[in-house]
């Protein structure tokens, strides 16, 4: 069966942990239709805490999809990795994306799944910013050089980061906006508990 009888192709724009679980739902709740999903990475569905959490102790790629649960290439019809979606035009005929590369998908439904990304103003050179599979390993490489670093954000991320590289040899300060760490996670209370624990691990806060 199918969701609806005017539903016969569904896609999933997003390969991340959202978009594995929208195709793995979607077929649970038996859907039979065609399933296709696009993602901008060229990795494979992963789960992204260890990224951080893991940034220096577990290098290889493969261990980070080891507990989603899910066989992407057995629940989707397709699956386009490394494709970039650009652009969505909804009409009667149903939607189409369309790739930056100029590939044009076309289906009945599409969910977007494509998760948040961290804002980097262009002219800052020498950034990196932490989402991505790719993003890590180029995080990796700087911390070997045991240099300066500034984490700029103390949420979770931040600080499992600046544990990481303050671990790892190198001088860390974070910077922060708002009146303590993990203020708007756990509130001013909570947030303010945490405090030491930078002191604790070497790390500079600001």
């Amino acid at each position: 069966m199918t969701t609806a009888a005017s539903v016969d192709h569904v896609l999933v724009v997003g390969a991340g942990l959202a978009g594995l679980r929208t195709v793995a739902e979607l077929r649970a709740a038996g859907y039979t239709g065609r399933l296709e999903l696009i993602g901008a990475e060229v990795h494979p569905p992963y789960d992204r805490p260890p990224l951080s959490k893991e940034l220096l102790s577990k290098p290889g790629p493969v261990w980070l999809a080891e507990d989603l649960g899910h066989d992407l290439t057995e629940l989707a019809d397709e699956v386009h990795l490394g494709v970039r979606a650009a652009s969505l035009r909804s009409s009667t005929d149903g939607v189409q994306v369309t790739s930056a590369g100029g590939r044009t998908f076309s289906a009945d439904q599409v969910v977007l799944a494509t998760g948040s990304h961290a804002l980097r103003p262009p002219e800052w050179t020498g950034v990196v910013t932490l989402h991505t599979l790719d993003e890590a390993e180029q995080l990796r490489s700087a911390l070997a050089e045991r240099g300066e670093v500034i984490v700029i954000g103390a949420g979770w991320i931040g600080a499992e980061v600046a544990g990481v590289a303050a671990g790892a040899g190198s001088r860390v300060q974070v910077l922060e906006s708002g009146p303590v760490p993990l203020w708007r996670q756990l509130g001013e209370e909570l947030g303010q508990r945490t405090v030491p624990w930078y002191a604790e691990a070497g790390v500079s806060l600001h």
